[in-house]
């Protein structure tokens, strides 16, 4: 067999064929680490991406923590100032109740001095004209300026 035509000739062209299988793989080997290289650059900038809205997400985040606990303390403050005010609005209740007392004690009490300074302003009056009455006409054109009162 090894002297026969075909042999040596299959022999001789068995290397180039595999040369040329091992071209086509070094050719698909290449295009594929283009094709993974690509992929590998779509990926990395990808990542970057995604990294950077992590970050931007992340003081988003920080953000709202510290807008939250600020409001948290806000509403703290707020409770407690509703809760002074509250108090502050009883205490006033209390005292308007007892000005409210007080006034209708006042107004009672104005009614008797209202009454009482009649009484004494007519008791008064009717002393002046008793007065007048008790001490009779006076006389206009007496001598030397003097009154005269005739009874």
């Amino acid at each position: 067999m090894r002297n026969w035509q075909w042999w040596k000739l299959y022999t001789r062209v068995k290397p180039l064929l595999t040369q040329a299988k091992a071209e086509d793989e070094m050719r698909k080997m290449a295009e594929e680490y283009e094709k993974t290289k690509e992929e590998l650059e779509k990926t990395l900038k990808r990542m970057k991406e995604v990294e950077e809205q992590n970050v931007m997400l992340q003081r988003a985040k920080d953000d709202m923590s510290a807008q939250l606990s600020a409001g948290d303390a806000t509403t703290a403050d707020l409770e407690e100032k509703i809760e002074l005010l509250i108090n502050q609005k009883g205490e006033l209740d209390e005292e308007v109740k007892d000005l409210e007392s007080r006034l209708s004690d006042l107004e009672s009490g104005n009614e008797v001095s209202i009454v009482i300074a009649v009484v004494i302003i007519i008791i008064i009056v009717m002393g002046a004209k008793n007065r007048e009455s008790s001490l009779g006409e006076f006389d206009a054109g007496s001598e030397n300026g003097k009154r005269v009162c005739k009874r």
